[in-house]
């Protein structure tokens, strides 16, 4: 049995989905689904992965599983106006490489110095590599390019010089 990545799209109307209806569609649908509705079109995306022999059968499959989660919800499934089914090495090629990204931590042990010097390394260098990614969650960079810039950084020691008495 081959896991397939499903996607079915429906005419599910312009009202917004509620909480309840989105737990609904993802308690029935396996894995860990995606569901993506714009009220203003109607249009609603669900992803979740469907497992099968055959891509006739992974298309059966999804299609029942998704109409099985549109009817618990809607009473009557809407309409599906697209379905699609790809096996884990096509939708890596479509989604394409996946960054190797980290955030300012990985920064400091990369280069042996604190989270709080890795920040300041980062945001007060101008060479230093652009993040790739800013969300609430902290700021993400690609791990090549930091490893990259860390053999050109010119390191400064700064700071107590060796042997000076701490204090006083």
């Amino acid at each position: 049995m081959t896991t397939w990545h499903a996607e079915v799209h429906a005419d599910a109307g312009t009202s917004r989905l509620t909480d309840d209806q989105i737990d609904t569609i993802n308690s029935r649908l396996p894995g860990f689904p995606v569901i993506r509705h714009d009220a203003s079109t109607g249009r609603l995306v669900l992803r979740f992965q469907a497992g099968a022999a055959t891509a006739r059968e992974a298309a059966a499959t999804a299609f029942d599983d998704a109409c099985g989660a549109l009817e618990a919800v809607y009473g009557e499934a809407p309409p599906v106006t697209q379905l699609r089914v790809l096996t884990e090495a096509q939708m890596a090629a479509e989604i394409g490489p996946v960054a190797d990204i980290i955030g300012y931590t990985e920064i400091g042990e990369i280069f042996g110095v604190s989270r709080q010097r890795a920040q300041q390394i980062a945001t007060r260098h101008d060479d230093f590599p652009a993040p790739v990614a800013t969300p609430l969650a902290g700021t993400f960079y690609d791990r090549a390019a930091v490893l990259a810039y860390k053999q050109r950084w010119p390191r400064k020691r700064t700071g107590r010089p060796a042997g000076m008495p701490k204090g006083g």
